[in-house]
């Protein structure tokens, strides 16, 4: 750990620091180090644009939504029992300004697509109500036992939000659990996901935002804003993550 180049967030920045070492850090992979070789890794698995290593997938889950929810005030639409709504401590409201409706966990860990067509089409026909952006979904579902989402109401999900322009954010901390169990490869249903690698097989520590080019140009403003240039995820990188990465990714040739 000590000898590994872990690189440096704040590139040329001079406020960041000084000296010859810090220049040489920074010329390591676009001066990410370690952190920009873990990030290209998973972008064809998960089969987006770019993902962003972060120390947590609760910030994850927060850099995730500020970046599909522009406006303040813009309706997020999740199950009242998934870990964004319970146990993030409503950061999308205080941090992010969304506004966060919730609605009734089925017993599978789906949430009724009758109900969320409903709920999307009311802010489209009446000003008076919210503009929905985002719907998250949790796969595989921790409150619920860990229950599994199918290929095809993931699916029907993502026809209903590209019907309505609307987008998909998947809490999927343990998303290699849920593509294990159904023994196919992460589908690529959604805008965005997260990857907690600490609740995944065999991995241990922080989480990563996978995203496509739609929210390219805003996730590192996020990031930043939120503290996901914190040097702890370097010391985390440099423990030997990129190995365990690249164990897992075998599962899924």
């Amino acid at each position: 750990m000590a000898e590994a180049a872990v690189g440096d967030d704040y590139g040329e920045d001079r406020r960041a620091g000084r000296g010859s070492w810090r220049r040489q850090q920074s010329a390591v992979r676009g001066g990410l180090g370690r952190k920009g070789e873990l990030q290209e890794m998973p972008v064809e698995l998960l089969g987006l644009e770019r993902t962003l290593f972060v120390p947590s997938n609760t910030m994850a889950n927060l850099i995730s939504v500020m970046c599909h929810c522009q406006c303040q005030g813009s309706q997020l639409l999740l199950g009242q029992e998934c870990h964004l709504h319970i146990y993030e401590q409503g950061g999308v409201a205080q941090i992010a300004r969304v506004y966060s409706h919730s609605l009734p966990d089925l017993p599978h860990g789906t949430l009724d697509l009758a109900e969320l067509e409903r709920m999307i089409t009311r802010g489209v026909r009446s000003p008076y109500h919210q503009v929905c952006e985002l719907i998250c979904l949790e796969n595989s579902h921790s409150t619920l036992g860990g229950r599994v989402l199918s290929i095809d109401y993931l699916r029907q999900v993502h026809l209903l939000t590209q019907t309505y322009k609307a987008r998909v954010h998947l809490d999927g901390a343990q998303l290699m659990n849920m593509a294990l169990a159904l023994h196919v490869p992460p589908p690529t249903l959604w805008s965005t996901v997260t990857l907690c690698l600490s609740a995944s097989p065999r991995w241990e520590s922080p989480g990563l935002a996978s995203h496509g080019q739609v929210v390219q140009s805003h996730n590192g403003h996020a990031a930043a804003a939120v503290g996901g240039g914190l040097s702890p995820v370097h010391v985390n990188i440099s423990s030997g993550l990129p190995e365990c990465l690249r164990s897992l990714m075998t599962c899924f040739p």
